[in-house]
């Protein structure tokens, strides 16, 4: 997954403190996935990778997605990445204009997140 995705979250993920507030699309930069560890609770899955965040006990998470590039971070990050992006059929100017697009939602969707954890 590499770009804005979809983001189901999981009947546990809406009354979940950190998660709660995630919604729409979310930006992925990954190849590959985890296994959830025994007891793990799973708080959001994609279309591609059912492994998306989970909780283990009151105050562990993992999260595959990433809400804390806002597009400016993007703006340096990417053109780094470019050659090999595109060789996986990414239009890199594309994404960059995406993020752009969707930098108040990722903004609102990391604020939620660091709110959530910081209230724990």
């Amino acid at each position: 997954e590499i770009g804005y995705h979809g983001l189901h979250v999981t009947d546990a993920g809406r009354s979940d403190p950190l998660v709660s507030e995630l919604f729409g699309r979310v930006f992925q930069l990954h190849h590959d996935t985890y296994e959830m560890p025994p007891d793990a609770v799973r708080l959001a899955s994609s279309s591609r990778y059912p492994e998306q965040a989970f909780r283990l006990g009151r105050t562990t998470y993992a999260v595959q997605f990433h809400v804390e590039f806002c597009a400016e971070d993007l703006d340096r990050i990417l053109p780094h990445e470019r050659k090999d992006l595109e060789a996986e059929g990414i239009d890199v100017d594309h994404l960059l204009t995406e993020a752009r697009r969707r930098d108040p939602e990722m903004r609102h969707a990391a604020t939620s997140l660091i709110r959530g954890f910081s209230n724990l």
